[in-house]
């Protein structure tokens, strides 16, 4: 993965970053401001981060970088195709 995350920095490429059911707690694998809220999962920064969708029924929270899809998973992925 950090090969593949250097190689979109190279070629100045950007991620767009889809969380399905992550919910809020602290040991999710939620990203913010391309850093893992969680540091369990040792991944690193991602720089060229434009924005995350989340697909999640609750716990919406305001975020100029978070585009939030108000569904659950399979209706939220039905709506995102």
């Amino acid at each position: 993965m950090e090969k593949w995350l250097q190689n979109i920095e190279k070629n100045n490429q950007t991620v767009v970053i889809l969380e399905i059911g992550c919910g809020i707690n602290p040991h999710s694998v939620r990203m913010n401001n391309g850093v893992m809220m969680s540091g369990e999962w040792k991944i690193p920064k991602i720089k060229n981060l434009i924005k995350t969708i989340r697909v999640n029924p609750n716990d919406e929270q305001e975020d100029s970088d978070t585009i939030h899809v108000n569904l659950g998973a399979l209706q939220g992925i039905n709506r995102l195709v």
